[in-house]
């Protein structure tokens, strides 16, 4: 679990696309008096202990805009 504080490119290569898949939610509100989005990815089907999150990362607005630029860009996205 952790606090994004902030968000850089990485300059090394994927080497492909993870094997396990696993479900991800999100959830929106406040925090000490700071709006945040955080991203909880739950256990897979193969895990011992399945329905509670594993990984778990905050935004805050800055850290989010960061995230949907990095997005925008890699993905090519337009604003609608």
């Amino acid at each position: 679990m952790a606090f994004v504080k902030n968000l850089e490119r990485d300059t090394t290569s994927i080497r492909g696309i993870h094997p396990t898949t696993v479900p991800c939610r999100f959830m929106v509100g406040l925090a000490d008096g700071t709006k945040i989005i955080q991203l909880n990815t739950y256990g897979s089907e193969d895990r011992v202990v399945t329905g509670q999150y594993s990984q778990t990362l905050q935004f805050n607005e800055e850290t989010a805009l960061q995230l949907y630029r990095a997005l925008r860009s890699a993905f090519d996205f337009k604003d609608e």
